[in-house]
């Protein structure tokens, strides 16, 4: 297994195994769907030949392996390439101006529709590592924060509890990629690769006036904090990245060993924080270990009912309020008083 390690050889991804040289999917019908949805994403965003060549040859196992296994799966690929070949072409015929302007509407209404670039295409609550804190809010430095809408439709951002207990990872959600700074009061902009084991080169090499890179590297990944919650880390901070290439490491070490071929999440949990110098200050780092691999718990398969992140019942005061934020199911969820503080994983 290998994640974003910068070349672009084949790698088996989450949920496949190797019998005998053929490669399939590890009995898992959710592993299926989802791959086919993250190959039909990646080739919409395609926008030349090329582009479509290079998505069926690093997907070309995975797409063995549909063709085998999930052929519905495989019949709708095949059906994304043809009719993204036939708008590319049509899109770059020469004297036919109406024709090629259709298309390339055509082409960016289902970019659109398949779009993850944008924070408003991922799954909240989300969660981020506040490194130094903020006192406008008060977010205590080397806190968790977590904001979204309760189930008044209300917006919160708090701090909880986070990996300071243990979470299980969501491998087969992860999203590698870039992103920049949005206009005031806007969301990034973020780009992702096709897949977590393909390096996709920076958009473009513009700094900012500090002298840093406008895009730097971010992560999205969904993360069950407990049995009945699950949030998304989705960041590009230096900080929470650089704990999150270590944790890479350890997963794909741990990976033959300990995930079953892909039956198995790591459960991940934060042992301690290392700060770093750099040249425009300092930055803690939290340390993520890898503490067991489970199952995937029910809040991270594909039907899990939603349940809304509750604020914390004091959001107004400066005190962070970590113990509020582990969020309680609805009432007409079963009773969990019996799960421990981790989330029972």
């Amino acid at each position: 297994m290998k994640i974003a390690t910068g070349d672009t050889s084949q790698a088996y991804g989450a949920g496949f195994q190797q019998l005998d040289g053929v490669v399939c999917f590890s009995g898992r019908g959710e592993n299926a769907e989802r791959k086919h949805r993250q190959i039909i994403e990646a080739l919409w965003a395609c926008d030349k030949q090329q582009d479509i060549d290079d998505v069926l040859r690093v997907h070309s196992l995975e797409i063995d392996a549909l063709y085998l296994d999930y052929p519905e799966y495989h019949a709708a690929v095949e059906e994304t390439v043809s009719e993204v070949t036939a708008l590319i072409r049509a899109s770059g015929q020469s004297g036919a101006p109406d024709t090629a302007q259709s298309s390339t509407t055509a082409k960016q209404e289902k970019i659109v529709m398949f779009a993850t670039n944008q924070t408003e295409g991922s799954q909240g609550p989300w969660m981020t590592w506040s490194s130094n804190g903020s006192a406008a809010k008060g977010f205590a430095p080397k806190s968790w924060v977590m904001r979204g809408k309760d189930a008044n439709d209300n917006k919160f951002e708090q701090v909880f509890e986070g990996f300071a207990n243990p979470c299980v990872f969501d491998l087969d959600s992860l999203k590698l990629g870039w992103e920049k700074d949005g206009a005031q009061g806007q969301a990034p902009e973020r780009r992702y690769s096709s897949h977590y084991s393909q390096a996709m080169p920076r958009p473009d090499e513009s700094k900012k006036p500090n002298g840093a890179f406008t895009w730097s590297c971010c992560l999205q990944v969904r993360v069950a904090t407990s049995q009945t919650q699950a949030v998304t880390w989705e960041q590009g901070s230096f900080g929470a990245y650089q704990a999150f290439v270590k944790l890479s490491k350890l997963i794909e070490a741990q990976w033959s060993e300990h995930s079953q071929n892909g039956a198995l999440l790591p459960v991940v949990q934060m042992t301690g924080v290392e700060e770093r110098s750099l040249t425009s200050g300092t930055t803690n780092i939290p340390i993520l270990e890898i503490v067991k691999w489970v199952p995937r718990p029910d809040i991270l398969k594909d039907d899990a009912p939603q349940i809304a992140a509750q604020p914390a019942q004091a959001a107004a005061s400066t005190t962070p309020a970590p113990a509020a934020a582990q969020t309680p199911p609805p009432t007409t969820q079963p009773d969990n008083s019996a799960v421990s503080a981790a989330g029972g994983f």
